[in-house]
């Protein structure tokens, strides 16, 4: 699962709680793409696109998803 990470309806420490759930109890890997970064960090995968430098975030980004892929197969 990849998302922006941002709370909409819920707070902070659920979405916590979520991606502790989907990871711990349902093997599911979450990761993070933020355009800033959260107060709290909530993902245990997570990139921030910055303006300044978005090619190496970008980079990050690929390099992430990459070692998660191999990780999970």
């Amino acid at each position: 699962m990849i998302s922006d990470g941002l709370p909409t309806e819920c707070s902070v420490a659920s979405l916590k709680n979520l991606v502790t759930e989907l990871t711990n109890r349902r093997g599911i890997v979450c990761a993070q793409i933020a355009l800033r970064k959260l107060e709290e960090e909530c993902f245990p995968h997570h990139v921030v696109l910055d303006d300044h430098e978005l090619d190496v975030a970008v980079a990050r980004f690929g390099r992430m998803i990459g070692d998660l892929c191999r990780r999970v197969l």
